[in-house]
């Protein structure tokens, strides 16, 4: 019985992903989230290009329409999901990521290329920081009120800037 987290991380673990340092720490860090993953999840406009050769999927070129509901891991839950994913080659894209819990709305996109660019966005203007004791080793953490942010990522790959604003008010760490 295979589960949905030892899946996406051995598929991980394969790909060319864990060949530089950042790819390497994406791995190692979604291999600490639960295994309990569920959720409706539908794929609009799915195209899979690419070829099976040696048991590996070679030059894969893979864009969807993501819509999900009731996304749940771990703890943490959103009820809403929408974005259009893409994977081509080793570049992957995420446009019009949005994500809403019944507190909160982030919104993101961004472009990730181990070999060259990074540049993704993500913000929201209403953030619960309670939220976020539902992820990993966040749980004994107090964490209260509401922020606004905007976190920016740029630059190249393997040592990308890392912008971020916070407004909050009410906020207990």
């Amino acid at each position: 019985d295979l589960q949905g987290a030892d899946l996406t991380n051995s598929s991980l673990r394969r790909s060319d992903l864990p060949t530089t340092d950042v790819g390497e720490r994406i791995v190692r860090g979604l291999s600490q989230f639960p295994e309990n993953f569920n959720g409706s999840l539908t794929l609009n406009n799915l195209t899979v290009r690419g070829r099976f050769a040696k048991g590996e999927f070679q030059n894969p070129n893979v864009a969807a329409d993501i819509r999900g509901s009731k996304i749940r891991i771990g703890d943490f839950t959103t009820d809403s999901l929408v974005a259009r994913a893409s994977l081509s080659g080793k570049v992957v894209r995420v446009e019009g990521l949005e994500a809403k819990t019944a507190y909160s709305t982030v919104r993101g996109n961004g472009i990730y290329d181990p070999d060259r660019q990074t540049n993704a966005v993500l913000e929201s203007n209403d953030f619960r920081l309670e939220s976020l004791r539902a992820l990993p080793n966040l749980a004994s953490f107090r964490l209260e009120g509401n922020v606004g942010f905007f976190v920016s990522v740029t630059g190249e790959s393997r040592a990308p800037q890392i912008s971020l604003s916070v407004d909050g008010q009410n906020i207990v760490l």
